[in-house]
């Protein structure tokens, strides 16, 4: 390791460090300061830093306190993303609750409660959006193609597995994250609710993902796992690609491709912890290799 690279790895810990972040991120941290050094420790401070003065929020654009501007096309396009996702989880979510039957009535009682849960994510978002101005975009085919993949899945085993682990591990966390240390320093009136309502933990949140990780625990040798967990990274690698144009139009394609990354790369290292045979770098280049066809 030379002397920038050095440097480059030291500012990496200690930014990790400092928020709390998993030691196995630092990977696709360190390539994404290395791919643009120059504006990079500025634009990743721009996603993350969270400060009591205020931004700027102009029809044309949002200005952070640190000078970092977004279009504000762009903060339309990724916010309808975001709640497009949850109106979908909403949706699926009591569909899967509402099944005739009495079997699985534990599981559609919780999803009816984590369909409730959305609701409340989706007028966290709505307020969000209403409060800087900002109008609904209509989402991706891409996007669409990935939730109706999942409301789809017939299996239970699959269905919690694709709930428990990937949307909230390659969804809910990445983006909600994100949103919320982007707008805080610009709006913290409408920001300190919309963390609120996504930091909210239940009994049926902790039910799903204690259910989700039983369930990889107990197929972690299965092909089946190994099926679904192809599928959905795909479609999730897809859902993400089809924003390239707009983030490079903006200035950002390197923060949205560091997204992308840890959307990939973070439901496979839950997956890894479980003792699921997955090497977790190769199975994101592999994702990110592949061009996307039929599935």
């Amino acid at each position: 390791m030379d002397n920038m690279d050095a440097k480059f790895s030291s500012l990496v810990d200690r930014t990790m460090h400092r928020y709390g972040l998993p030691p196995w991120l630092k990977p696709y941290v360190f390539d994404y300061i290395k791919s643009n050094p120059l504006n990079a420790i500025k634009h990743a401070t721009s996603f993350i830093e969270i400060r009591r003065k205020k931004g700027e929020i102009t029809r044309e654009h949002v200005r952070l306190p640190n000078g970092f501007t977004f279009r504000i096309g762009f903060i339309e396009e990724m916010l309808s993303l975001f709640r497009y996702g949850e109106e979908r989880i909403d949706q699926i979510y009591g569909r899967w609750a509402a099944e005739p039957g009495y079997e699985d009535l534990e599981r559609k009682k919780r999803y009816r409660e984590l369909s409730l849960l959305s609701k409340k994510h989706l007028r966290a978002i709505d307020n969000l959006m209403e409060g800087i101005g900002i109008e609904l975009r209509k989402p991706k085919k891409e996007v669409k193609e990935l939730f109706d993949y999942i409301e789809a899945l017939s299996s239970w085993d699959d269905r919690i597995i694709a709930s428990g682990i990937f949307i909230k591990y390659s969804f809910s966390y990445p983006f909600g994250f994100v949103f919320y240390k982007v707008f805080y320093p610009v709006a913290p009136e409408f920001m300190r609710s919309f963390g609120k309502a996504f930091n909210a933990t239940t009994e049926a949140t902790h039910w799903l993902e204690g259910e989700a990780k039983k369930i990889a625990f107990e197929k972690k040798d299965s092909g089946e796992l190994r099926g679904i967990t192809e599928q959905l990274l795909a479609r999730i690698s897809a859902s993400i690609s089809s924003e390239e144009q707009t983030a490079k139009a903006n200035g950002i394609a390197n923060e949205v491709k560091l997204l992308q990354n840890i959307a990939l790369a973070y439901p496979l290292h839950v997956l890894a912890e479980l003792g699921v045979d997955i090497e977790v770098s190769k199975e994101v280049k592999k994702v990110l290799d592949c061009k996307r066809t039929s599935y």
